[in-house]
């Protein structure tokens, strides 16, 4: 009896330190600020961090240096605000506002190429995100109820617009949030949409030629600055986190932060008390659950799957992005 109670303990106390180095392990997570007002990070197939700049500007971090920050063109001064850094070394970026461009350096930013410009005042491009080396979208602000929605299929190099027939019709007030170009991800290879404004919906590219699907969520949704401003999908599981809420006002933490486990048929608020109130970027690990966001209130970071959040940084946080194996988080902040 005796020898059974002392096992029994031994492997509880050996269960516990387990359980205990695992939740250490997973909180290894380094923090690496490497810009100021920049919405657009993104991580090289090598690592090296890019990022571009409200003023005009592209830098790059490399092995924890900055290697450089310049114009992305001569005397620019555009307010950039999406990037996206091809495994082939290529780098396409956009502007926010019009005229809207988007660019492309074929030479690790020495040069940038125009690849597409729309002219027209309402113009506004809001993110940019590639499946691989070849396929990549833009999304933009709807113009005559109709989001602009970019495809390319030769590794940015040409766009072309996607029939409107196929893009649900933008609802009263809705527009999409270049807030920390997130708000597109994919699903099992479809290409998902966040939207904001007066409606807080995700749209589900149809591979079959027909119109996407629409799915609204419980998001906050009543005025024009309120919405889904991030989105992220697990690679893993394909877990779906949604984050936004009041860009008005970003100490309320009501509804601004949701999982799905189920491609949005139902949602779980993960909104706590000691939590983040408004979220401008959402990203979850690559190797793990874990789920950092950021904010005008700080940075944070759950390791247990949204029922407590730790918090990293008070600072005014714009954007973020893993590095390639989870290990370290890179960030931009307001100043």
């Amino acid at each position: 009896m005796y020898v059974f109670k002392s096992y029994f303990i031994i492997i509880l106390l050996t269960s516990i330190v387990t359980i205990s180095n695992a939740q250490n392990a997973r909180q290894r997570v380094d923090f690496v600020k490497v810009s100021t007002q920049s919405r657009g990070i993104a991580v090289a197939a090598n690592n090296d961090v890019w990022y571009v700049t409200s003023s005009g500007a592209i830098g790059c971090w490399s092995n924890g240096v900055l290697k450089f920050e310049k114009p992305i063109r001569t005397s620019d001064t555009l307010d950039y605000r999406s990037i996206a850094v091809l495994d082939n070394g290529t780098i396409v970026v956009a502007n926010a506002g019009s005229p809207a461009f988007l660019l492309k350096s074929f030479d690790n930013a020495t040069t940038f190429v125009e690849v597409y410009v729309d002219k027209r005042p309402q113009a506004f491009i809001d993110c940019i995100y590639f499946l691989d080396d070849k396929y990549g979208y833009v999304l933009g602000d709807p113009i005559d109820s109709v989001f602009q929605n970019l495809t390319s299929t030769d590794g940015g190099t040409t766009w072309q617009n996607v029939d409107a027939r196929f893009i649900p019709k933008a609802q009263k007030n809705e527009v999409a949030f270049a807030s920390s170009n997130s708000n597109i991800n994919e699903l099992d290879g479809r290409i998902v949409f966040a939207t904001g404004g007066q409606s807080g919906r995700l749209l589900f590219e149809n591979s079959e030629g027909e119109e996407h699907l629409a799915k609204n969520t419980p998001m906050l949704q009543d005025s024009s600055m309120q919405g889904i401003y991030s989105i992220d999908i697990s690679k893993i599981n394909n877990k779906i986190v949604i984050a936004g809420g009041d860009y008005k006002r970003q100490t309320s933490n009501r509804k601004t932060i949701f999982v799905s486990e189920d491609e949005g048929a139902s949602w779980v608020n993960l909104n706590t008390k000691e939590g983040p109130s408004y979220v401008s970027c959402v990203k979850i690990s690559p190797i793990n659950s874990d789920i950092i966001i950021t904010g005008g209130n700080g940075l944070y970071i759950t390791y247990n799957a949204g029922k407590s959040w730790q918090k990293v940084s008070d600072e005014n946080v714009y954007t973020l992005c893993f590095d390639k194996v989870g290990k370290r988080v890179f960030y931009s902040t307001k100043k």
